[in-house]
């Protein structure tokens, strides 16, 4: 299976997991770190291909996470989302839980990472955190960016 745009397999590996192991380890942190109840995502949805794109342009837009720039990787993470959010609203609409081509989200996806409002930073910032604190687990944990994950449980 691929995300709707076909751009990337589930089974895609990055860093030894497949693509659908860091949707749902991101999608895990994210619940957690907005209190949300926890819901598994479905492949070929919306909101997880939102989590793929996000993920998959992050770790192969030319951004090596082991840099570990926050911004610069939470702005692939971001350029993720817009196309994704893009391809959905202009190709399957009626499959999102919530109707696509709002205003709000059509301003977002047209707008920089650098000036998106604070709010829509963090959310592409709690999905590199995600990111970088599975990777860092596997590796050594740098006491410099630890501060900066919420634990994943």
């Amino acid at each position: 299976m691929t995300t709707a745009n076909g751009m990337y397999s589930y089974d895609t590996l990055f860093y030894s997991k497949k693509l659908s192991e860091w949707v749902d380890i991101s999608h895990r942190y994210m619940t957690r770190a907005e209190g949300w109840q926890y819901r598994p995502l479905h492949p070929e949805t919306y909101g997880y291909d939102n989590h793929a794109m996000s993920i998959a342009t992050m770790l192969t837009e030319g951004t090596q996470p082991e840099i570990k720039n926050i911004e610069k990787l939470s702005s692939a993470v971001h350029d993720g989302w817009t196309l994704n959010y893009c391809w959905w609203r202009d190709n399957k609409p009626q499959r999102a839980h919530k109707p696509l081509g709002d205003d709000e989200r059509n301003k977002l996806a047209a707008t920089p990472y650098s000036e998106l409002p604070e709010r829509e930073k963090e959310k592409d910032r709690m999905v590199v955190r995600a990111i970088l604190f599975e990777l860092d687990n596997k590796t050594e944990i740098s006491n410099k960016y630890q501060a900066l994950y919420l634990p994943i449980v």
